[in-house]
């Protein structure tokens, strides 16, 4: 696995405008052998079986501005299917905190995610995994935006 650790990657070094906005479009899945328990990084205990589902997917869209420069804290707002949603917040926090060493530039930038789903919520389709997945692109979208560094389709989707 490759380090993606880069504390060059701040506002100050940014090449690009500070001020954006990107969106991605996930699948989810729905598991038929779903595995129990998680260690590590989210880690399965066990193997397990899923299936893609295409047209049941997550649409995710950050707008990012220059914001104050906090080592613990993330400007963020954030909205589900249109409505202003924090008690999603500490899920979005703890993924951000897991890739802080990834896109430190996040912690500089006043952070606005719409979030919707194409199926219903607590459907039984795995909806955290597509929006984790789809923020995961957006923020690999936002550095290169920022900063250039992604030079081809194939280093994206790795870093992703």
């Amino acid at each position: 696995m490759s380090d993606y650790t880069n504390s060059s990657l701040t506002v100050a070094q940014a090449q690009g405008p500070t001020s954006g906005s990107t969106a991605w479009r996930s699948p989810s899945n729905i598991a038929i052998i779903k595995y129990w328990g998680k260690h590590g990084l989210q880690l399965p205990n066990n193997p397990s079986v899923s299936f893609t589902l295409t047209n049941a997917h997550t649409e995710t869209r950050v707008i990012y501005s220059p914001g104050k420069h906090a080592e613990e804290k993330i400007d963020l707002s954030f909205y589900f299917e249109g409505e202003a949603k924090p008690d999603f917040h500490p899920k979005i926090f703890q993924f951000i905190d897991r890739v802080k060493h990834i896109f430190p530039f996040l912690y500089e930038l006043k952070l606005e995610i719409h979030s919707s789903n194409s199926f219903p919520h607590s459907a039984g389709i795995a909806s955290s995994a597509s929006s984790m997945s789809a923020l995961a692109m957006c923020f690999c979208s936002m550095e290169q935006q920022l900063f250039g560094t992604l030079k081809n389709k194939e280093a994206f989707l790795q870093k992703a």
